[in-house]
């Protein structure tokens, strides 16, 4: 939820310039050296960069935000299974019109500083993130009003939108604290403190003694203030730091090494093969489908991603509850027509990213093996994002980053990227966001069975990420997208 939004409901960035139900996020690679019962004590060393601000609403940096995760907690969490999890707010309820919900709020949480956790605090922190300054911004622009009553929290919508509570995982401020940047120190309500401490470069979070989930096992946490991304892989490499986030390819040096535990977690980005559905190719259902027939999935992540992706074959994650796993497989092992005539076609990547072009070169072979015609055409980031933006392409490699909520509007409904139009898409996407619970899910398989059907775009994979960890480290490793520490509070590194 921290990366920039493109429109109201979803993010949508083209960031390259994801079976069955049954998925699961592969097993930490590597075990712990650290053996017994674990108890108080330790220290270990994060990272950060230069702070742009302790104010975790308004930092625009994914490492500094992952740290700030140690010291604030969120309204709530969202399990990769697509499912919520209250924190902050422990339950809620919703309007029959879907415009109002209305939040109970944790009357245990305590703030570092003494003072209780109130509604107001929550309330504030809703308001500041719904803000244009706020990361958070647009998947909150949709909010109208933030009001507290009595120990409750109510969130007016401007319009019903698909699992609001889902876009709430942000971090709750001291009322008083929103809006502060230039010389800020952080006060949040979670599992470790700021202590105020300040060495060249270096700052040290203490374990929260009174919070009220519980004690963390790790006494201190040394925060390291590095130059740039090029600095973290040498700053683990030399022990100077005991964990980092990553992507798959470089972490594959780490599994198996002997010093390290990887734990490879979802990410929210979507690798698609986007078709203009207005080019003479693929103007017709057939042709994409045809296309989609000759590319082996499967093959193209074991051999260009080291089988570290989701493969799906619908815009919703295999992992999470919304994801339908009876939909039309198009495959080399899909009995389809392939006699549909396709006329030569180029496809469009981003030539500064590798995987990328990597997964483009492997599509283009198997095309070219079944008899198509087409070239692969790297491009810079600038003319990349043009020619998508202009819908001046055949067919592209890119990606796209989606909210928590699972909304697909701006993947599928009116001026997508695809030139793509369906009045049964349009009827789903206009009442997902009036439906809960079973019927939400019925709506959803629906809307994937017409996206199978029609097949605007070839959905590829799901990318994921991997926490690194030293394995002088014990105690599960749990990472999530948008909290890579999430459960640091039973990491140890001593025992009885």
């Amino acid at each position: 939820m921290l990366k920039r939004i493109t429109a109201a409901l979803i993010s949508l960035m083209l960031l390259l310039c994801g079976c069955n139900s049954d998925v699961s996020i592969p097993a930490t690679v590597g075990e712990s050296i650290v053996k017994g019962k674990p108890k108080a004590g330790g220290e270990i060393s994060l990272y950060s960069f230069q702070q742009d601000t302790f104010n975790p609403l308004l930092t625009n940096i994914k490492a500094n935000y992952d740290v700030l995760g140690l010291i604030f907690e969120p309204v709530v969490r969202n399990n990769p299974d697509g499912t919520i999890e209250g924190v902050l707010a422990t339950s809620w309820t919703r309007s029959a019109d879907g415009k109002k919900y209305t939040f109970d709020i944790c009357d245990k949480a305590v703030f570092h500083d003494g003072e209780p956790l109130t509604p107001q605090d929550v309330a504030t922190s809703i308001v500041m993130a719904a803000t244009p300054q706020s990361p958070f911004y647009n998947g909150l622009r949709i909010v109208d009003k933030v009001f507290c009553n009595d120990d409750k929290v109510v969130v007016s919508l401007v319009e019903p939108v698909t699992s609001f509570p889902s876009l709430l995982e942000i971090p709750v401020m001291r009322a008083a604290h929103t809006k502060l940047t230039d010389g800020y120190l952080p006060v949040g309500t979670g599992p470790y403190v700021y202590d105020g401490s300040s060495e060249s470069k270096t700052f040290d979070l203490v374990a929260n003694e009174k919070w009220w989930q519980g004690k963390s096992y790790i006494s201190k946490i040394k925060v390291k203030v590095l130059p740039d991304k090029a600095s973290v892989t040498y700053a683990y490499d030399s022990g100077s730091i005991d964990a980092f986030a990553t992507d798959v390819i470089s972490a594959g040096k780490y599994a198996g090494d002997g010093l390290s535990r990887v734990k490879y977690f979802a990410d929210t980005t979507l690798i698609i093969m986007g078709f203009n559905n207005l080019s003479i190719p693929f103007a017709t259902a057939e042709a994409r489908k045809s296309v989609a027939s000759a590319i082996d999935k499967d093959k193209v992540n074991e051999e260009k991603i080291l089988s570290n992706y989701i493969v799906t074959h619908t815009p919703i994650n295999p992992q999470k509850k919304n994801y339908c796993d009876d939909v039309t497989v198009y495959s080399p092992a899909y009995k389809y027509d392939m006699q549909t005539q396709v006329m030569p076609f180029e496809i469009l990547v981003c030539s500064s990213n590798s995987i990328s072009c990597d997964i483009g070169e492997a599509i283009v072979k198997q095309l070219t093996d079944r008899g198509f015609v087409t070239t692969l055409v790297p491009v810079s980031d600038e003319e990349y994002h043009a020619r998508i933006g202009q819908r001046q392409y055949d067919a592209f490699i890119g990606g796209f980053s989606l909210l928590p909520n699972d909304d697909l509007n701006s993947l599928l409904g009116g001026g997508n990227y695809f030139n793509y139009e369906s009045d049964d898409i349009k009827a789903y996407l206009s009442v997902l966001p009036a439906t809960d619970g079973g019927k939400l899910i019925e709506s959803y398989n629906g809307l994937q069975h017409v996206y199978s059907s029609d097949l605007p775009f070839i959905s590829l994979f799901y990318e994921q990420k991997a926490l690194v960890v030293r394995n002088t480290v014990g105690g599960e490793i749990l990472p999530l997208a948008e909290n890579v520490y999430y459960n640091i509070n039973n990491w140890f590194t001593e025992t009885k």
